[in-house]
C-alpha cells in the first residue's frame, strides 16, 4: 500500500512532467499542474476514513473533487477544489518502472492525471501563467502522467 499517512500533509510532483498539483490562486477552484513554489496551495492533507481518503488543501478550506456529479463521472472530467469532501482511493504505481502513487476516484478506475499533449498545446495558447500550467483531469490512462510522487511537507 502507498505510504501516505493519515493527517499528514504532502506536495505531489508529477513523475513525468515534474509539475506539482496546485490549487490555482487565480480562482481558488482550478487544480493545475504548476512549477513548485512551495506554497500552501500546493500542499494537501490526507484523512483516512476507513474505506476511502479525503484530500484537503492546506492553503484553503477546499477539498480535492471533480466538476459535476461523482456518480456520473466520465473520462476527462475536470479535477477541481470543492467545498464538500470527495472520496478517493490511493494506490501504488502500476506503471512499470515508475514509482509513486495513483489517486483514484473512490470505487472507480479513474485517476488524477495531468493533461494530454493536446491539452498542453491549448494551455500554452491560453494564459495559465508562468511555466505553462496545465489543468489536471482524470481518466482511465495508464501512463506516467497519472503517477504522482509525494513529498512530505509536514
Amino acid at each position: 500500500m502507498a505510504c501516505i499517512q493519515n493527517q499528514h500533509t504532502y506536495t505531489f510532483k508529477n513523475c513525468k512532467g515534474g509539475t506539482v498539483m496546485d490549487l490555482s490562486g487565480g480562482d481558488n477552484y482550478s487544480i493545475i499542474g504548476y512549477h513548485d513554489d512551495n506554497g500552501p496551495n500546493q500542499a494537501w492533507t490526507f484523512q483516512n476514513n476507513g474505506d476511502h481518503w479525503v484530500i484537503k488543501s492546506a492553503g484553503a478550506d477546499k477539498y480535492l473533487g471533480i466538476e459535476g456529479d461523482v456518480d456520473g463521472a466520465a473520462d476527462g472530467a475536470k479535477v477541481v477544489a470543492v467545498s464538500s469532501p470527495a472520496k478517493w482511493d490511493i494506490n501504488d504505481s502500476d506503471v512499470q518502472g515508475v514509482q509513486g502513487i495513483r489517486i483514484l476516484l473512490h470505487g472507480k478506475q479513474f485517476s488524477v492525471d495531468l493533461s494530454t499533449t493536446e491539452m498542453r498545446q491549448k494551455a500554452h495558447q491560453s494564459n495559465f501563467g508562468p511555466g505553462g500550467a496545465v489543468p489536471i483531469r482524470f481518466g482511465r490512462l495508464s501512463s506516467a502522467n497519472s503517477i504522482l510522487f509525494h513529498l512530505t511537507t509536514s
